[in-house]
Parts: structure tokens; C-alpha cells; sequence
């Protein structure tokens, strides 16, 4: 009932064709159409359990598991997978050229790449010239300009795997199509829609914590030095502390004078040190300085804050700051 309106792919995780035989039996009895089969995982907890990419490694073994699940398939079935070695291309297509496969994904990265080395593009080419059914292109694809540049190398792929490009760019897609980039607003609706969602689904804010932290591992590359808040967001084990650090990363003020407003609002909970304040007074409106109107009560203020006026910048998704000094503040970047 989650999935209406778009075609969901399940994946299967298993080195046992009676499981996988069961699990994609009531898939495809739920109307699922298509299963996928995890080949290319190359975590090594699943590795050394002999899953995922650690099944590549004995073909003997992928032949008989392959042709267990295939020969009780009442849907379609696509694979997901990577490259053994570079030299081994070849024998492990060939494997994979007996079945029915539905979708061939290749991530063209060995198991010991991770996500971390540079793809092998040079063997998915390989790959395209002697594997007979169709190919899906999985790996690297993180912007706009790393999709055009892989769709202008093979034109003849009409499938594409966007899966950690999309977890660091929701509008992944959108921007490729020559649309517009995120705006902090749909980030935050995106956000707040899939944290509500696993508290739904869960029952637990400790595991939709833990899962949440998972993606703030991709989304915080939209933003401009936030390790403050993600340091916050890290340490959170419940929805409190995790909210309240979602918030500061999103709402956190970034100019000289935000910042200074704030740090001299009065805190009911603390008790200590002076208020700070903000030095001077605030110009009238019929002698305004030249400039930054702020440049003589700001303590990072230099010669240009002085006579030029500063256009407005475009800082992450949402936000933007008129300042020409905002990456001198404690925060690094602004609002």
C-alpha cells in the first residue's frame, strides 16, 4: 500500500535458492512484478557469509544457485552485481549470459573497491560488447555532469542505477532534466516525510534514529560545513535529541549579525557569564553607512565591508546570505 504509483523492485539478499525461492514466491503473489537478486554487496559481513559479491568468487556455486532460483521463477528476475576481478569479467558474464535474467545491473567496481575507489567505466564498455541481454549502468553516478558524462559514453544503455546519487541529491533526476536544484524547503518536506514515516512503520525512535543517521551520511553533503549540528546528530539515540539537531542544522543562523542577536538573547536555563552584545548602535535610516550597513558593529568586518554593498549569495539547498565575510563566522557558512 506504500508503493502505489511507481514500480517498486524488491531485492533478495541470500546464498540459498530454497529461501530466495520462497521470498520471491510471496513477493510476486503481493503483485510485486520483478525481484532483484543482490550479487554486488560488497560489505564484508555479508562477504564472509558468503552473500552478495562473496558469491562471485565460485562460479561452480553461482551456476548451481543461479539455476535453482531460475528454474522455479514464476516472475521476473534482475540481478544486481560487480565485477570479481578485472580480468574475470568475461567467465562470470558468460554465467549469467544461460539464465533469463530480466536486467543485468553491473556496478563496474571490484568487491575491494567498496564505494570509495574510482569505477572501471572500461569494463562495463566490455561487458556491453559480449553480454546478450540488457544492461543497467550502476556506480559513481553522484551529479548531473557524472550522468551526461556516462549516457554520452554509452548511448545504447537505456537503464541507470542512481541509488547513492539520490540519497545525496533527492533532485538528482530533476536537475538532469535541466530542472532546478533543491530548495532547503523540499529538503526538509522530503526529511520530515521519511522520519515520520519509519516512527510509523518501526515503533521505535531509537531504530528510525539509527536509520536516519544512515542518510545523513549523503544528505549533509548539501550543506556547507555542518559537522557542528552532525556531530549532535550522531550522538542522538532518541527522537528529542534528534530533532533538536535537525532543526539547528536546518535553521542555524550563519550571518554576523543573526549571530550576534542570538548569542545576546537571554537563556532561563543558564546561568553564568555576561550576556554578550552587540557593539555601537544601530544606524538610523536617514544616515545609513555606506556599504554593509552592519560594517562598523561587526567584528569581522574588513575594507571592502566598508564601501561595497554585498550582493546576496546562494550558500546550500534554500539558503543565501548577503555578507562578504560569512565564512569568517564561528558556524563556517550562513543561512
Amino acid at each position: 500500500e506504500r508503493n502505489v504509483g511507481y514500480c517498486a523492485v524488491p531485492q533478495l539478499l541470500t546464498k540459498n535458492a530454497g529461501d530466495f525461492n520462497w521470498s520471491a514466491g510471496e513477493l510476486w503473489a503481493m503483485g510485486y512484478d520483478e525481484v532483484n537478486l543482490n550479487l554486488g554487496c560488497p560489505s564484508g559481513t555479508v562477504t564472509a557469509k558468503g552473500k552478495g559479491a562473496g558469491m562471485l568468487a565460485d562460479l561452480e556455486g553461482l551456476d548451481r544457485f543461479l539455476d535453482g532460483i531460475f528454474s522455479a521463477a514464476r516472475g521476473k528476475i534482475s540481478v544486481k552485481t560487480r565485477l570479481v576481478a578485472e580480468e574475470e569479467i568475461f567467465p562470470l558474464l558468460e554465467r549469467f549470459a544461460r539464465y533469463p535474467i530480466s536486467l543485468l545491473i553491473l556496478h563496474p567496481r571490484v568487491r575491494q573497491d567498496f564505494y570509495k575507489e574510482p569505477v572501471r567505466p572500461d569494463y562495463f564498455a566490455r561487458a556491453l560488447e559480449v553480454y546478450p541481454g540488457p544492461m543497467c549502468y550502476n556506480g559513481g553516478l553522484r551529479t548531473p555532469e557524472d550522468c551526461a558524462a556516462m549516457q554520452g559514453r554509452f548511448p545504447q544503455v537505456r537503464h541507470w542505477m542512481l541509488g547513492q546519487g539520490l540519497l545525496a541529491d533527492p533532485a538528482l533526476i530533476r536537475r538532469c532534466q535541466g530542472g532546478p536544484a533543491l530548495t532547503r524547503q523540499e529538503l526538509r518536506a522530503f526529511h520530515d516525510e521519511l522520519y515520520h514515516t519509519y516512527l510509523d512503520v518501526f515503533k521505535s525512535q531509537r531504530n528510525t534514529v539509527f536509520h536516519m543517521k544512515e542518510l545523513w551520511n549523503y544528505l549533509s553533503g548539501l550543506f556547507d560545513q555542518p559537522e557542528k549540528p552532525l556531530k549532535r546528530i550522531r550522538k542522538a539515540d532518541a527522537s528529542p535529541a534528534y530533532e533538536s539537531a535537525v532543526d539547528e542544522l536546518f535553521t542555524q543562523p550563519r550571518h554576523p549579525y543573526t549571530i550576534g542577536l542570538i548569542d545576546s538573547h537571554p537563556n532561563p536555563d543558564y546561568h553564568g557569564d555576561r550576556l554578550k552584545v552587540i557593539p555601537g548602535s544601530v544606524p538610523t535610516l536617514k544616515d545609513m553607512p555606506a556599504g554593509c550597513p552592519f560594517h562598523n558593529r561587526c567584528a569581522y568586518a574588513q575594507d571592502r565591508c566598508r564601501d561595497v554593498f554585498p550582493d546576496k549569495e546562494s550558500v546550500n539547498a534554500g539558503h543565501s546570505v548577503s555578507c562578504h565575510c560569512w565564512k569568517q563566522t564561528p558556524e563556517g557558512e550562513v543561512e
